[in-house]
């Protein structure tokens, strides 16, 4: 039973989704409630919008719960909108469920009413299988086409504005005709097909933000279960508890075959590759996307080997039409209607960046950064603002964050708004994600924010006051809090996203601050330390950065990640000090000790290869020291290493220190300059690494 339950007042409660799912007569259990403070609340009215966007109100019915005595002539306009008014506030539906439903139903029939799962699924589904079955949605290629075919004008409008303004797609979108079949799509749909074909454990599509790489996606994946109905398909959704329960329960349900869409491969984070060893080659094949940057640089390190990503960048000139078509049919924008298809053309011509991009700009007719800039500074008050900033941050992490942790967080600034009206004039710029989480547009349009626009004074006491949410849980904190809300804790500390945050306003060390502000309340954190370190050493400051590794690894003895960071830090002390005795021969002796350790033992996976921190830290430090003869016999020792990796694993980690240390062993160029951006043989080809069947 599906329930959106929005109240900013007392007497019904607030933020609670799928609230009561004891509930279940055939006349009301397939059909949504609205439970609200009343009917015209503008909380209230936007879900229901975004219910008939996801397909919520195809069967056409939907009750609307509020204390509003309405006149006749209002309940017949909501009935035309396929709603019918029952006034009432949360305490008398609760009294009602409590009567009518004394026995409620079992956890398995809520499952089944919540995810629609057919019977013969759901005669298989145990008692410990109900928390992972919640995030698991059957996808089917006619029940979409149906919800299509019932879709009044109206909503579909609204489905292809709010699409084409930035929001994300839903499986309903995907299955219109809303979307465009850009001109790379025929080729991520036929490498998709190929993949579950030979039973590829994962299959992920790479493209910039914005590309319209997930949307792609979703729509080959229709086209596999249109041609293929025979295939079960589900959606995992980003808060499952346990993705490796999830997959073995689907193994369960379908032993032959199954397709699992797992949306962005970042959520699912690196731990992924240990759920995907549990499944057997052939079973099942995980449909997901990654930006390239970050498949590149991080997640290619732990999931490589199962997947040979295919690309879906930018569009090109064919795309144009069949974009301006959509643009004039869905998109308010009467300058460019107004256009000639020339003219049209020149828009999107103009803008050579992602497609999200490039459409706002040529509907808004104005650049992209001025339009975010505009809509953020014309927000009613700074509490706003803030609101925006504390949901922006777990924009950017791409997850979200929880309504109680924002409104906590939101109170510490102070504010004179409450929350809920903040939250209501961010209407249109922040929505609820599926897991009911609340989240920003699209990140795109926050990191201009961060980036160019929000003072740096509102972007760190946004940052630390969501991390002073944790501070009531034990340490370690992703040990103690839900999957997602891990995910954010690591995300708030990274040393990279402070960093970048502090440089680009120009504040170049006044990161620290958010860290020195939790030195005691994150003491036993090693997590904490580990990041503070790393920023520090950012920053250059190798003593503080060592005493801070050195503590995380006692807050986290053998945390493998504190222990290779300590060592590159010992490396790069090494090669700053001026002389080349003693100490600077034991840090280095140390150093390379521990990175041999670390890069024998073939199960380790971290984010930097060992082997690559002792290529270019210890002949680096070496070559700093004038000890080119010692250089030259272990850069030789290491190029070998990397080279034998390399033939299974396709990295560019790998491929540019192989580059580094060949230019420096035949030509003795240790240059950062000429760090092997290009090849003097060309572009590596892509290595792929089949796993065994």
């Amino acid at each position: 039973m599906y329930f959106q339950i929005r109240s900013t007042r007392g007497h019904i409660l607030s933020n609670k989704n799928y609230w009561y799912e004891r509930c279940g007569q055939d006349y009301i259990s397939s059909c949504p409630i609205f439970i609200g403070t009343s009917i015209d609340e503008p909380i209230l009215l936007a879900e229901i919008e975004r219910a008939k966007i996801n397909g919520k109100l195809s069967s056409g019915r939907g009750y609307v719960i509020t204390p509003d005595r309405l006149s006749p002539i209002k309940k017949e306009g909501l009935k035309s909108k396929g709603l019918v008014h029952v006034e009432g506030t949360l305490k008398d539906f609760a009294a009602w469920v409590k009567s009518a439903f004394p026995s409620g139903n079992d956890a398995r029939e809520v499952v089944a009413k919540a995810n629609e799962f057919g019977a013969a699924a759901l005669n298989l589904v145990t008692a410990s299988d109900i928390d992972v079955a919640h995030s698991l949605y059957p996808i089917s290629f006619k029940v979409l086409a149906e919800r299509l075919k019932r879709m009044r004008p109206s909503e579909e409008a609204l489905m292809g504005r709010q699409f084409l303004q930035g929001f994300p797609p839903s499986w309903t979108l995907a299955a219109s005709k809303i979307p465009v079949r850009l001109e790379a799509f025929e080729s991520l749909k036929k490498e998709l097909f190929e993949s579950i074909g030979r039973g590829d454990r994962l299959f992920v599509t790479t493209g910039q933000a914005g590309s319209g790489k997930t949307t792609a996606t979703m729509m080959a994946m229709l086209d596999y279960a249109k041609d293929n109905p025979e295939v079960p398909i589900y959606e995992m959704s980003r808060d499952v508890v346990s993705p490796m329960k999830a997959l073995s329960l689907l193994s369960r349900l379908h032993g032959d075959r199954c397709i699992v869409f797992a949306g962005d491969l970042f959520i699912l984070g690196d731990g992924f590759s240990d759920s995907l060893v549990s499944i057997k080659a052939g079973n099942i094949t995980v449909v997901s996307s990654s930006r390239t940057g970050e498949w590149n640089e991080h997640l290619s390190r732990y999931l490589g080997e199962f997947a040979r990503p295919a690309s879906f960048e930018r569009f090109v000139r064919r795309d144009y039409d069949p974009l301006i078509d959509r643009l004039v049919e869905y998109v308010p924008a009467p300058r460019f209607r107004k256009m000639t298809r020339l003219q049209q053309h020149a828009e999107l011509a103009k803008s050579k960046s992602q497609l999200l991009i490039a459409l706002r700009e040529a509907t808004d007719s104005e650049n992209f950064d001025n339009i975010i800039t505009n809509e953020f500074e014309k927000l009613p008050d700074a509490d706003t603002r803030r609101l925006l900033l504390i949901v922006g941050v777990a924009t950017l992490a791409r997850i979200g964050v929880s309504a109680d942790v924002a409104r906590e967080a939101y109170s510490k600034l102070k504010p004179t708004r409450t929350f809920d009206k903040a939250l209501e004039a961010l209407d249109g710029i922040v929505s609820y994600t599926e897991s009911k989480r609340l989240i920003a547009r699209h990140d795109l349009y926050v990191r201009h924010i961060f980036d160019e626009v929000a003072a740096f004074e509102d972007i760190r006491d946004a940052l630390r006051e969501i991390l002073r949410t944790y501070v009531k849980y034990n340490m370690p904190i992703v040990r103690h809090v839900h999957r997602q809300d891990a995910q954010l804790f690591r995300f708030l500390l990274n040393h990279t996203f402070i960093s970048e945050i502090s440089r680009r306003k120009g504040r170049h060390e006044d990161g620290s601050v958010v860290y020195a502000d939790f030195e005691t309340d994150f003491q036993l954190d090693g997590h904490y330390w580990l990041q503070y370190g790393l920023y520090l050493a950012e920053q250059g400051n190798l003593p503080e950065a060592v005493s801070m590794m050195q503590r995380s690894i006692s807050a986290y003895s053998g945390n493998p990640y504190a222990v290779h960071a300590l060592a590159d830090l010992q490396l790069r002390s090494a090669r700053q000090r001026t002389q080349y005795d003693a100490v600077t021969r034991d840090l280095i002796d140390v150093a390379v000790k521990t990175l041999r350790v670390m890069d024998s033992q073939q199960s380790l996976k971290i984010d930097q290869y060992p082997i690559v921190t002792l290529s270019l830290g210890h002949v680096g430090a070496l070559v700093k020291h004038s000890q080119a003869d010692a250089a030259k016999s272990f850069a030789k020792e290491y190029y070998e290493r990397i080279k034998f990796l390399s033939r299974n694993i396709h990295s560019a980690m790998l491929d540019r220190a192989e580059e580094r240390l060949f230019r420096y062993i035949t030509l003795g160029d240790w240059g950062e300059a000429q760090s092997a951006a290009k090849s003097k043989h060309g572009p590596r080809r892509a290595r792929y690494r089949r796993q065994s069947k």
